[in-house]
């Protein structure tokens, strides 16, 4: 594409969008900052599993580390399957 393309296409654009009205915008928040907390919770318990593995490590075998993280996937499943099931998400 050459550029006077790319222009004409972001003014078109820019003309057909219009300004959110504040439902619309307050939804949205809504939306981003569940998602938000969301990855925040699952990235802040993929690192306290992987700190408590870390030091784990220092006392036990690899096969007792792989069996721990098979325990903590299958209650993960078993929380997920049960919380679509009960309608939770």
């Amino acid at each position: 594409m050459r550029l006077k393309d790319i222009i004409n296409s972001a003014r078109n654009i820019l003309s057909v969008t219009v300004k959110p009205t504040w439902d619309e915008f307050s939804l949205l928040f809504k939306i981003v900052l569940v998602g938000l907390v969301i990855v925040g919770m699952y990235s802040f318990a993929i690192q306290l599993t992987a700190l408590a593995f870390v030091n784990f490590r220092l006392y036990s075998s690899p096969y007792v580390i792989w069996g721990l993280m098979g325990f903590v996937i299958v209650i993960y499943f078993i929380v997920y399957y049960k919380g679509r099931k009960s309608g939770w998400w």
